[in-house]
């Protein structure tokens, strides 16, 4: 019933409470959610990213190296880092678990792969028996780490099936 000049005062006022209020774009003004354990999705991503950087320098590591057992190796082992940051991405909470393992042993290797392959032909024959057991430890424990991510996984969709089952039970559907 406000003639259109008081309803035009109400909408700016009502706007410069909101941008006030808000800021003119919403999304920039609130802080990003925590994806997990405390971390933003944008660190999540930012340490997915420097793996995925990491493993990709191995790669040309292992291209520069050429066919061979220890090529071989270093193919399993980005392939398990692989299956480790994909794990991570769709479960964000692993993330600070599988640092260590991504980050230590992933860098590890490229370092080692790195200096493998600036040293060809001047290294001493039992230096490459060193790197493949080198390779061999970091193969293990990328999938001993893998192994644990996904029992920890199941565990805990055990636990969560065990407790709606007492809860069920208490309330008499079963």
């Amino acid at each position: 019933g406000h003639p259109w000049p008081v309803a035009l005062g109400f909408s700016a006022a009502t706007f410069a409470g909101f941008a006030l209020a808000y800021g003119l774009d919403p999304r920039r003004a609130k802080p990003a959610p925590l994806a997990a354990d405390g971390l933003r999705a944008e660190e999540i991503e930012a340490e997915i990213d420097g793996a995925e950087a990491v493993i990709a320098r191995i790669e040309a590591a292992r291209a520069r190296i050429g066919p061979g057992e220890l090529s071989d190796r270093l193919l399993r082992i980005t392939d398990l880092a692989r299956e480790l940051l994909a794990h991570v991405e769709q479960e964000p909470r692993h993330l600070r678990r599988a640092r260590r393992f991504l980050f230590g042993y992933l860098d590890g290797a490229r370092q080692v792969c790195e200096g493998w392959d600036r040293t060809h032909g001047r290294r001493p024959a039992e230096l490459d028996e060193r790197f493949r057991r080198v390779l061999v430890t970091i193969e293990e424990v990328l999938g001993r780490q893998r192994t644990r991510l996904l029992a920890d996984e199941v565990e805990d969709l055990d636990v969560q099936v065990e407790v709606r089952a007492r809860q069920l039970e208490r309330e008499g559907v079963t």
